[in-house]
């Protein structure tokens, strides 16, 4: 939904910009998950391992919806 917000109000590049920060977000939440789990040490290896992957990248530099 915040997808479609942002293409409401300013078009593509507010889209953008939630797409794009959605990438930090799931870093975070990955780092969370693994501190909970493991270790600290696991959750930046699994952030640092996801935000690396060509396609996140990809994905996190275009407006679309699939990141998020």
């Amino acid at each position: 939904m915040l997808y479609m917000f942002g293409l409401w109000l300013r078009g593509p590049v507010v889209a953008k910009l939630f797409h794009w920060l959605m990438l930090p977000l799931c870093c975070l939440c990955l780092v969370a998950i693994g501190q909970r789990h493991l270790s600290r040490r696991a959750g930046f290896f699994a952030a640092a391992l996801f935000a690396s992957l060509p396609v996140v990248q990809s994905e996190a530099s275009t407006a679309y919806i699939d990141l998020a």
